[in-house]
């Protein structure tokens, strides 16, 4: 790898913040949020309701097209930034030297794998709830999950921004981002109790069905994830 020399030929260190590779995807990403969330605020305020105060009797699909194609970039931005949170990991932790076009390639290769991962949740999702619980309410489940994706990476969105930007501490950026995935899960364990199990079925159906569809595939992909990021260790 060829590295930038400094005066007296010493190496000058590298930094994300001068890395024009992994800088534009993120101000191009942060830019298309702004836009995007102040074009659909008034949408964005009726999902907010709805998710949580609405009744699931009562439910209808209230997206159009252009907001559904809205809610599919917001996913995608959670791929990424979710794969630059742990692209930084890699190369913090296991790699070591592991900067400028090959980070990129890293940060490539893991958006890759979140994107298949949350594509595979949602479509174990669909089969187990049509077959458990009919179209309305598969629906419904299937419009939060992608909004619960899509809001995750509004709230991991300024913290990319300040740790690239501000430089923020690696360990906070850390800890933020498990908070966020935090309350991910706990708002997912509460929209699926509401939809599926608020009125019957008692908790342990509920538990079960979480654990099945949400726990599970969250450990055997982080052990993918491991695979991956052991990979990559061989490879760079």
């Amino acid at each position: 790898m060829d590295v930038q020399q400094g005066v007296a030929g010493h190496p000058i260190p590298y930094s994300i913040s001068h890395d024009d590779a992994m800088i534009l995807p993120l101000l191009v990403g942060f830019c298309i949020v702004v836009a995007l969330v102040g074009y659909y605020r008034k949408f964005i305020q009726r999902q907010f309701k709805q998710f949580f105060f609405d009744s699931p009797v009562a439910y209808r699909s209230g997206m159009t097209k252009e907001e559904r194609f809205m809610v599919l970039t917001l996913m995608l931005g959670t791929c990424m930034l979710l794969s630059y949170v742990t692209s930084f990991y890699v190369a913090d932790h296991h790699t070591a030297g592991l900067t400028g076009k090959h980070l990129t390639l890293v940060m490539t290769s893991l958006w890759g794998v979140f994107l298949g991962f949350f594509f595979l949740k949602w479509g174990l999702y669909q089969v187990v709830n049509l077959l458990f619980f009919g179209g309305k309410k598969t629906l419904q489940w299937s419009d939060s999950f992608q909004l619960l994706v899509a809001f995750e990476g509004l709230l991991l969105m300024p913290i990319m921004v300040l740790q690239i930007f501000g430089g923020m501490q690696w360990e906070f950026v850390m800890i933020c981002t498990i908070i966020v995935v935090f309350l991910n899960k706990m708002l997912t364990f509460y929209k699926v109790y509401r939809t599926f199990f608020h009125k019957n079925d008692g908790f342990v159906p509920f538990f079960l069905y979480f654990c099945a569809l949400e726990i599970t595939p969250v450990l055997a992909f982080v052990g993918v994830l491991q695979k991956e990021i052991d990979s990559l260790e061989i490879n760079f």
